[in-house]
């Protein structure tokens, strides 16, 4: 590919991370796919491979999503000095990583430092978090968790992330875009908390016997002007979005008339729908909510957030989070196993919560099934 082209084919990246739904962005990304595989370039299978993965995942062929996810690590692990770079290490340690390929590259990985450091202890988390980003495939990477085992290494490995300058970092010359940030002894947070991040101390802490001074969360946020999800030790802070006035919040309301492309595609707005998501007043992510319900498949971008946002106990009113799961119908086949489990516990969900949720999964094995 010369210049152009690669330009191109990572804009399409983006775009896809964006819409995963959307039939262009995809016919798109095949061909760039086809492209890269006349070059030679490993991309360009892994591009094929992912496509096809997705397809088996809407289908619901869990048969068919293993034979494809295990031709994706064979792939990989062919080309893992041109895919991976110094991830390559921590390969080695099978529960200490997780990747989801999309495009050719890393939409989503999952760190868990515990199992690296059982064996490696002179290891510190925030060199393995830079193993991470120093990967020539995470320059795109949307999602990242990262579990931890003390406060300690949350501070630190937010350090490491909040460590950049024009775009670049000391450690790779591309600032992730990221959207969703976890860093925490749980990959799933335990609840969202009122004050904003930038009005928050990440708390000093002692580490071998040296005081750490305290690190003010607005730095780790100001890299990434995406980021619309950050859960720190387990919670979730909300991201600023200014006062929110009437008239603001009637703005995010007023998305629900536009078209899906002009929210999904246009940086300002889908952070800002991403931020009222986790906003803590319960009006603001109502009417965030509602958007999602209408967006369809092109909110398909949101979908970690719902699942998460399942939790028991997490939230009040998850009946608005099952609705936008059924709307994406079966774009969001992976959220059907939560909403299943949902219905019978009798526990930890209310009788219209168990009962949406049995309805939205019956939609969505109906729609994967071709009724």
């Amino acid at each position: 590919m010369d210049e152009q082209q690669q330009r191109g084919y990572h804009d399409c990246v983006m775009r896809l991370y964006d819409a995963p739904g959307d039939p262009e962005v995809r016919d798109a990304m095949l061909v760039f796919g086809d492209v890269l595989q006349t070059e030679g370039d490993p991309r360009g299978e892994l591009v094929a491979l992912g496509d096809a993965l997705s397809q088996a995942r809407r289908a619901g062929d869990r048969a068919l999503q293993k034979e494809l996810q295990t031709s994706i690590d064979s792939h990989i692990d062919t080309h893992r000095r041109d895919l991976l770079g110094p991830l390559d290490w921590l390969r080695q340690f099978e529960r200490a990583i997780a990747l989801e390929w999309r495009g050719g590259y890393i939409y989503a990985a999952r760190l868990d430092i515990r199992h690296v450091r059982e064996e490696w202890p002179e290891f510190e988390p925030e060199e393995l978090v830079g193993m991470l980003l120093a990967s020539p495939s995470a320059r795109f990477m949307r999602r990242l968790a990262v579990r931890v085992r003390r406060h300690g290494d949350v501070v630190r490995v937010a350090r490491l992330l909040a460590d950049t300058q024009d775009g670049s970092s000391r450690i790779s010359p591309h600032t992730p875009p990221l959207e969703e940030l976890i860093i925490g002894p749980s990959p799933r947070p335990r609840r969202l908390v009122k004050r904003e991040a930038t009005d928050r101390p990440l708390m000093g802490f002692r580490y071998s016997g040296n005081a750490v001074s305290h690190l003010q969360l607005n730095r780790l946020v100001e890299p990434y002007p995406g980021l619309y999800m950050l859960s720190l030790d387990d919670l979730v802070s909300p991201l600023p979005m200014g006062k929110m006035t009437p008239e603001k919040v009637a703005s995010i309301r007023a998305m629900a008339g536009a078209e899906p492309g002009n929210i999904v595609y246009n940086r300002v707005r889908r952070t800002a729908l991403g931020r009222a998501l986790w906003a803590y007043e319960p009006h603001i992510r109502k009417a965030a909510l509602d958007v999602i319900a209408k967006l369809g498949e092109f909110a398909a971008g949101f979908l970690p957030s719902l699942e998460l946002m399942l939790r028991p106990r997490f939230m009040a009113r998850q009946v608005a989070v099952i609705n936008c799961l059924s709307t994406m119908g079966a774009t969001s086949s992976s959220a059907v196993p939560t909403l299943l489990g949902m219905t019978g516990r009798v526990r930890h969900y209310d009788a219209e919560t168990r009962s949406a949720a049995g309805s939205a999964a019956a939609r969505i094995l109906a729609q994967l099934r071709g009724k």
